[in-house]
């Protein structure tokens, strides 16, 4: 990128279990998506941890952990063997790109 050049914002936003509902899949009761060239990541601050969200994100930043891979669902979730889905994240995430990329141009 030429000097002078201003970085490219990375679309981001604190998302909370009040906002998801019955949908949210987290653990943690609050998290910051983000999204950067289509890939999603979300952080939860209070423990300090970004997992990925999607494919594009695993293959761009592989030292960080892939959500399906790590208990993240509530437990009550696992001792009744549901599964929720992490698709509306990613989604949210996604749609933040695409807003970002039309305020670039």
């Amino acid at each position: 990128m030429p000097k002078g050049t201003p970085t490219p914002r990375v679309p981001e936003k604190t998302v909370t279990m009040d906002q998801y509902g019955k949908e949210w899949p987290f653990i943690y009761p609050a998290g910051v998506l983000r999204c950067e060239d289509n890939a999603v990541t979300i952080a939860f601050l209070t423990v300090g941890e970004t997992y990925t969200l999607n494919g594009r994100a695993a293959s761009r930043y592989p030292h960080l952990p892939r959500i399906h891979e790590v208990k993240m669902l509530h437990p009550d979730h696992y001792a009744l063997g549901l599964r929720m889905s992490h698709g509306v994240s990613i989604d949210d995430g996604l749609d933040m790109c695409a807003e970002a990329e039309r305020a670039d141009n």
